[in-house]
């Protein structure tokens, strides 16, 4: 039995400092009708956050990145 697969609308932040893996996730999501606005580091990602004042707000961000903040570090602050 194959199961739907239901898209959201909320606004989503994508972190991913590989940018062919942060493009190809950008389209996977938009076609499920999630907004995406995307950072390639943990600085950028905190600059970012704020600008984008929706109050659904996901997070899908990679653990290990450069400039010393991490996916876990990110996800507590926010």
């Amino acid at each position: 039995m194959e199961k739907e697969i239901r898209g959201g609308n909320e606004a989503l932040l994508l972190v991913e400092d590989e940018p062919e893996l942060r493009a190809l996730a950008r389209q996977i999501l938009e076609c499920y009708g999630y907004r995406i606005f995307e950072a390639s580091t943990g600085r950028e990602a905190l600059k970012l956050w704020p600008q984008h004042g929706e109050r659904d707000r996901l997070l899908l961000t990679d653990i290990v990145m450069p400039e010393g903040i991490t996916g876990w570090e990110l996800a507590r602050k926010n």
